[in-house]
Parts: C-alpha cells; structure tokens; sequence
C-alpha cells in the first residue's frame, strides 16, 4: 500500500493527493510528517522535506513532481497526462511555469503575508513583482481553458494550479498591493456553462451581474479555479491521517462536485493570517476540496 506523507497546509502534499485521488489509486496518509533536518528523517526524505511516497516495500521518493510521474508511470489506467509526447510536454511546461514562475516567486512573501513575520525589503518586494509579472505573462500564453488548465482533460496541470494559484493571488495582494491573478479571468469571460453552475454568486454569474457579494470579497482565484475546471469533479473529502483511500473508497469518502459550486476563498478580516492560509491550502481554496485537516 502506497502512504503519502506529508502535512495537510502544504500545496505540494495536497497536489499528490488530489492526483492519487483522481487517480482512484488505493493509499494511505501520514498527514504529521513536517520537514526536519534530522537524521531519521532525511533517511526517509533526503532532502528533509514533505511530501514524499512510500511504496510499502522499503522503497521511497520525494519531490511532489517526481512522485506524481511516477503515479503516471505505475497507474495509467487513468491518465492525468495526455497521449500525444507535445501534449505532455506541454502540460510539464505550464506545471513548470506556475510552480517556479508564480508559486516559488510568490513564496518569498508568505512569511509577511501569512505568518505576520517581519515586512520584506522594498528591493525582494520588487523583485516579486516583476518576477510574477513574467510568471503571469507566461500562465496567460500557455494556458487553454478549454475547460480544464491544458485543454479538454484534467491533467497534472490542474492538480498545481488548484493548490498554487489561490497562495499566489493572496500573497499578491497582500504583498505586493494587488493581485497578480485578477486580470487573468474576469468573471465575465466565465464560458456559459460555469456561469451557469450551481453554487455561483449571482453576482459572478456574467457581464451583466457584476458586483460584491454580501458579507464577503470574492477573491479571483474563485473565478480561476471555475474557468480552470468548469464542470470538473474534483471533491474531495477524506481523513488527516492513517486515512485508506481507494477507486470504491473514493466514491465513498469524496464528496465529488463541480468545481464552480465550492470554489470560494473568502478574504478573512481577522488578524489569524495562519487561518487563511489553511482555508488556501487545504480547505476551501482552488482545490474544490472540502478536506478534514
């Protein structure tokens, strides 16, 4: 039996779980394992991070990219990569993009943003600006939606983008004074049919129904997230930890739902910054996901 270990506030942990989920791929989940540099971890993890894969023979890896190729190579019944050699390509590069480019880029404020940790100089603010200006840019040229982030199939590429899209539109905004993500998809360029989900504000529902919510600020990557996967079925609803998940499992523990009806960040106005970055990571962000942490 596979066991992804790592812990539930990390978008790179939950990356490869929505992807073994997806996946209907039976595993278990050590959700109490945070990166440590001592001895009995780094021999589990070699760089002494989170997450990583044990396959239950002794055997391991690290590296949420490298554990979810491998996912690909060991369980193709159900592809997240496309057949076509360009096609996969494609979808590494806007993986790539989006955790390098936006995500590693926008990290550099998480301390500030999230943890109330001292401000970054105004050079390193600078510097993230224009580096997730280039980052951005290159999101823009690459992206399809059509529906899904690479095309007309969920692949690898919506497993990043639903846990590193909504982190980088906050501490964008809350970093930098705006957020970076907002011009990708205005609500009003929503196709029809996720206009039209359940679940969608009035308000953000077409060109002609614009305007605030009542009682919160809806954040862009809700409008993200939708456009990203309109109609998709990634919900998920599972344990923290020592959890057992499989293909029947899932249908049992995941609660499936189109994406456009949870997919609302809602900006917290209490000084908790380390709530807000749970609900990104790993409660009610872009991963359409409603998980127990």
């Amino acid at each position: 039996m596979l066991k992804l270990c790592g812990f539930h506030l990390s978008n790179y942990h939950n990356k490869v779980r929505i992807a073994l989920l997806e996946k209907g791929v039976a595993f278990e989940e050590d959700a109490g394992c945070s990166p440590s540099q001592k001895e009995e971890f780094i021999a589990r993890s070699p760089m002494g991070k989170v997450p990583f894969l044990e396959l239950g023979d002794g055997r391991r890896m690290a590296e949420s990219e490298v554990i979810a190729e491998y996912l690909e190579d060991a369980f193709p019944q159900k592809p997240l990569l496309p057949e076509d050699p360009f096609e996969r390509a494609k979808v590494r590069e806007l993986v790539t993009v989006m955790e390098l480019h936006l995500e590693l880029v926008a990290r550099r404020m998480y301390g500030e943003v999230f943890f109330k940790r001292a401000p970054v100089s105004d050079e390193t603010r600078q510097a993230v600006q224009r580096d997730l200006a280039k980052g951005v840019r290159a999101l823009k040229a690459l992206a399809k939606f059509d529906p899904y982030i690479a095309g007309r199939e969920l692949t690898l590429a919506d497993c990043a983008a639903f846990v590193h899209l909504p982190l980088v539109s906050l501490a964008s905004k809350h970093g930098v004074g705006r957020d970076v993500l907002e011009d990708l998809l205005a609500a009003q360029a929503l196709p029809e049919d996720a206009r039209r989900a359940p679940g969608v504000p009035q308000g953000e529902r077409g060109p002609q129904g614009q305007g605030a919510v009542s009682g919160t600020r809806r954040l862009s990557q809700s409008s993200i997230a939708r456009r990203i996967a309109s109609g998709c079925s990634v919900g998920i609803q599972c344990t923290a930890s020592s959890s057992t998940t499989s293909q029947s499992g899932s249908a049992a523990s995941a609660r499936r739902v189109r994406a456009g009806s949870v997919i609302v960040l809602r900006e917290e106005t209490s000084a908790n910054t380390g709530t807000r970055i749970a609900r990104a990571a790993g409660q009610g962000s872009a991963v359409a996901a409603s998980m127990r942490v």
